[in-house]
């Protein structure tokens, strides 16, 4: 994002600025997660739509830089962010309810270790995306936001 002052009066006005880093496969198919998450779930139409136009946007991606073969599988890491996402929204209805008992404390420990196991399976995917024979970097051209 970017803040832009529109002389006068000082005005200022709030614009998207496009940001590349560079992300490992596992981060990809992690994104993908949360978005078809996001996207399935927001009652919002219009940032379900922003959702669903950015999770297609890193599915094309997904297709051209992914190793195709079936020997590579994004089920454990769906499985732990799903996880994550199940502790998220039970801590925060535990804090809709005020509720910060001994439970509010077990779902804490037990969301940290989520966090974890989902570092763990996202860089054991990583590793084996790397391993693989048709394993390649991705060429600085490729972007979430090619038009």
């Amino acid at each position: 994002m970017m803040l832009v002052s529109t002389l006068p009066g000082l005005k200022w006005r709030l614009y998207m600025v496009d940001i590349y880093i560079p992300v490992g496969p596992a981060e990809l198919v992690d994104q993908m997660i949360v978005l078809q998450s996001l996207a399935a779930h927001t009652p919002d139409p219009a940032p379900r739509a922003a959702y669903a136009r950015r999770l297609a946007q890193m599915q094309a991606l997904a297709v051209e830089v992914l190793p195709k073969t079936s020997a590579l599988s994004s089920a454990a890491v769906t499985a732990a962010r799903h996880d994550v996402m199940q502790l998220e929204a039970d801590l925060r209805a535990c804090e809709a309810r005020s509720d910060f008992s001994v439970g509010f404390v077990a779902l804490s420990r037990a969301y940290l270790s989520a966090l974890d196991a989902l570092v763990q399976r996202k860089a054991e995917f990583d590793a084996a995306a790397s391993a693989l024979p048709d394993a390649h970097d991705v060429a600085a051209d490729h972007t979430l936001n090619r038009h």
